[in-house]
This record gives structure tokens, sequence and C-alpha cells, in this order.
């Protein structure tokens, strides 16, 4: 896997966001409030612009 990628997952009433980078787990986070540093920023927002685009690429089809 290359590039970034993000996921939010609930368990047992507690949310936790993790983010990977090429393919290596860049941060994890189980709290509410996550401050970002500007590297895991720029990922997150790689990631959700990549999402959305396949999104939207889906529902042209």
């Amino acid at each position: 896997m290359t590039g970034e990628q993000w996921a939010v997952e609930r368990q047992n009433g507690v949310e936790r966001f993790s983010l990977w980078a090429d393919g290596s787990i860049v941060s994890e986070h189980t709290d509410c409030t996550v401050q970002l540093t500007p590297t895991e920023l720029r990922a997150l927002a790689t990631a959700a612009t990549a999402t959305a685009n396949t999104l939207e690429q889906q529902e042209d089809s």
C-alpha cells in the first residue's frame, strides 16, 4: 500500500482514529479531541480527498 489511509472505528463506545502513511501506522488516538501534526493533517487531507473522489466516481457510474 502506498499513500495515506485513515479510519475511525467505534468499539465499546470508544472511537479510535488511526492514520497510516505508506503502510505504517502514523498516529492512533482514542480521545475525542485530536491534535494533528502538520504531517498527519496533510495525510488525512490526502486520504479524505481520495475517498471523496472515489465516491464521486462511483456515483457517476
